[in-house]
């Protein structure tokens, strides 16, 4: 628009008295205009209302009516459930929490908490953590009963909703001791106590109890477990009594093919157990009165084994019981954790007494800094193994190569870890490393190394670079962890060989495992509470 001031706008210039009047005049029509726009945008708005409005409601409908052929919703009910099955977690039992299948299921609406609540199959896997509170006022202990009263009635709920279907059920009591005030229905007996009615229907049980608690389970009898074929129980807490084995009879269950046994069980050779039909056996940690010459009995006993696991503490010296040789034909993986002060590794020891044709994957592991050295137990008679794993610093230097000189050409998987050692041990160096060349170990597929620190980073290129070099490499995964600062580039120096498919992971940080929080997760593996929480 012009205006006879264009060069006077914009700058420091004030009108004069008989210019006022003028410039009024010129704002007349644009205030004018302005109203009339203001006026047009109004009605404008006004319109735009509308259209939203209409479109609001058109969206509304045909939202309406696409739910009505939305796929989800035509999916058959049976195939619905069997979608409600994928959901559930595969490596564990499933928690009593909102956050996850089966009960996120029924947040969705009502015909799938219909449903979920009508699919038995959905109710059938159950992980029970006893509530505890970090206090023992009166006040703390009237909430916890409430609560154990509350767990229990949920945990009887979720159980009746899988019908008729087989139970598998893990508990995770505490080591809390009873007092003479607390009521037989509180505490992890008295969850157990609401698991006994289900019994029948016992598939796979895992219990961590006390003493007083597991003796709830004494008037089980072996025809009260018709399907109980897999145990772990994990006995927590000291007690002075004797470990209450002999009276449980279920444990005698005719189908019982698992076991596993943990914490104190006094002798072993008192589990009522019907050894001979056992497929896998695992007497874990913190079991102190397994000794080589029972170990030996044991496995005497279990002809059918196929998986063993077992932590020796006590070292009994090679007696005529544990001179005969064991033969288990079927066993195709077994663990020994050494945790005494002598050596189940060296000659005469377990590994002397056994015959393992079949055998596929071995770890020898422990804690208990015996020092290995001399002759220590040889894997030559091992003509199937394929993978081992070893705690390098349970022994010398020189005994750890001659043991490794002995593994059969067979081996594809080998692990050297330094993990869980009681004091830092440097066994594992160079020099270990560097015979593990292809003609000692030809068809090695895939080399870990655990926490040992005394393996230099140029040591572990020349082993990647020697493996790789021969005419067939077979080797495909190198994961190596140390508690060191890196020293030097190994994945750039050998750009060539990650191109051709080999995989190399090489972590230089210190492992963290968060805490342990109270929460429906307690007492599954760290990995699995970490990701939930």
């Amino acid at each position: 628009m012009y205006s006879p001031f264009q060069s006077k706008l914009g700058t420091n210039y004030h009108a004069r008295d008989e210019e006022v009047p003028q410039i009024r005049s010129l704002l007349v029509q644009p205030l004018s205009r302005i109203q009339e726009i203001d006026t047009e945008i109004a009605e404008l708005h006004n319109a735009i209302d509308v259209l939203l409005t209409e479109k609001a409601t058109l969206r509304s409908y045909i939202q309406a009516h696409r739910t009505l052929v939305a796929p989800i919703r035509r999916i058959p009910p049976e195939i619905l459930s069997e979608i409600f099955e994928a959901c559930l977690p595969n490596e564990r039992n499933c928690v009593m929490s909102s956050a996850e299948a089966p009960m996120l299921l029924g947040r969705v609406c009502s015909s799938w908490r219909t449903l979920s609540l009508s699919t038995p199959s959905l109710w059938c896997r159950l992980h029970i953590v006893e509530p505890m509170l970090n206090t023992d006022a009166l006040a703390a202990h009237i909430i916890r009963e409430q609560m154990y009263a509350r767990r229990v009635e949920a945990a009887r709920a979720w159980l009746e909703r899988s019908c008729q279907c087989p139970l598998s059920i893990s508990l995770t009591g505490s080591d809390r001791r009873a007092t003479a005030n607390t009521p037989q229905s509180s505490g992890t007996a008295g969850i157990l106590q609401a698991l006994i009615p289900f019994a029948s229907r016992w598939e796979n049980i895992s219990l961590r109890a006390s003493h007083a608690a597991l003796e709830c389970l004494s008037n089980l009898s072996e025809q009260d477990v018709p399907l109980l074929t897999r145990l772990h129980i994990d006995r927590v807490g000291s007690s002075s009594r004797p470990a209450p084995w002999p009276k449980l009879e279920f444990l005698k269950g005719s189908q019982i093919t698992h076991c596993s046994f943990s914490g104190s069980h006094g002798n072993i050779h008192s589990l009522p157990v019907r050894w001979t039909q056992l497929l896998s056996l695992s007497i874990g940690r913190n079991a102190r009165s397994l000794t080589t010459e029972a170990a030996m009995k044991v496995l005497s006993r279990c002809p059918r084994l196929e998986t063993c696991e077992l932590t020796i503490v006590h070292i009994s010296p090679p007696s005529a019981s544990t001179a005969t040789i064991v033969t288990l034909p079927h066993l195709r993986a077994l663990t020994v954790n050494d945790e005494g002060p002598h050596s189940a590794y060296k000659s005469g020891g377990l590994f002397s007494c056994l015959s393992l044709p079949g055998l596929v994957q071995l770890e020898v592991l422990g804690s208990y800094m015996s020092g290995v050295t001399g002759s220590a137990a040889s894997f030559a008679s091992l003509p199937r193994l394929e993978s081992f794993t070893i705690i390098t610093a349970l022994f010398s230097k020189p005994t750890l190569i001659d043991l490794l000189v002995t593994l059969p050409p067979t081996i594809q998987r080998l692990h050297l870890s330094s993990l869980n050692v009681r004091r830092n041990h440097a066994h594992m160096d160079d020099d270990v490393l560097a015979m593990l060349d292809p003609s000692i170990f030809p068809n090695l597929e895939e080399l870990r190394i655990t926490e040992c620190n005394s393996v230099s980073d140029q040591a572990l290129f020349r082993f990647i670079v020697a493996r790789m070099s021969v005419e067939s490499p077979t080797l495909r995964i190198v994961n190596a962890h140390f508690k060191r600062s890196k020293q030097m580039d190994i994945p750039g120096e050998i750009q060539s060989f990650l191109d051709a498919g080999l995989q190399v992971i090489i972590d230089y940080q210190h492992r963290y495992h968060a805490p342990l929080r109270s929460s429906p997760w307690k007492g599954l593996p760290d990995e699995i509470v970490k990701n939930a929480i």
